[in-house]
């Protein structure tokens, strides 16, 4: 399901053209900023493919690209003209992951994995169990391989979460997850 919200703010944050996806098998949602703003969207039956259609404010009329197209379209492109290069936004956040310091001694490494990698920016931040608040963003690097190695300095008792954000027209990518190296600090003595 789709619906267009066009220019919104959350948390500070401003999106542009912004479209909200409902994805009914996974009852996910996920958001994406489009080029252009988007006036309506129609399914589109091409030879027994569903295709997704989408009217623009400047008339033209876009087609969605799909994984399973024999050419993928990297940027916003209209269905009269093959695309306009326009770059997109891409960014993720993953749900803050609890640093048990009663189980944890130390975390060496963040090691991150993703196919057709192509520099997608890591970013991490912590909530402090003494701070209680959420800290700026800091970088991590840019996933350039499968396996992406990062150096990573969380203090333990906190929570960390993970970012990711690409714009260009570079084809999609695909992020999927991560693990922390965590050093075993055995059990606490209860005495």
């Amino acid at each position: 399901y789709h619906l267009y919200v066009g220019t919104v703010t959350v948390d500070t944050v401003s999106y542009a053209n912004c479209e909200l996806i409902f994805n009914l098998p996974t009852q996910s949602w996920r958001w994406k900023e489009r080029a252009k703003s988007i006036t309506s969207f129609e399914r589109y039956n091409s030879s027994g493919a569903n295709r997704l259609w989408m009217g623009a404010t400047d008339g033209a009329v876009y087609d969605q690209s799909k994984y399973t197209d024999g050419t993928i379209y990297s940027s916003d492109g209209a269905v009269s003209t093959t695309t306009d290069g326009s770059a997109m936004t891409a960014t993720f956040e993953t749900a803050p992951i609890i640093i048990d310091a009663s189980k944890a001694k130390d975390i060496g490494e963040l090691i991150a994995y993703a196919e057709r990698a192509q520099g997608v920016k890591l970013y991490a931040r912590v909530i402090d169990k003494n701070v209680r608040v959420l800290t700026p963003y800091k970088p991590l690097g840019q996933l350039k391989e499968f396996i992406n190695n990062f150096t990573i300095d969380v203090p333990l008792g906190a929570m960390i979460q993970i970012k990711g954000e690409e714009y260009s027209t570079n084809p999609y990518f695909s992020f999927y997850g991560f693990t922390l190296d965590v050093t075993d600090g055995g059990q606490l003595k209860k005495s």
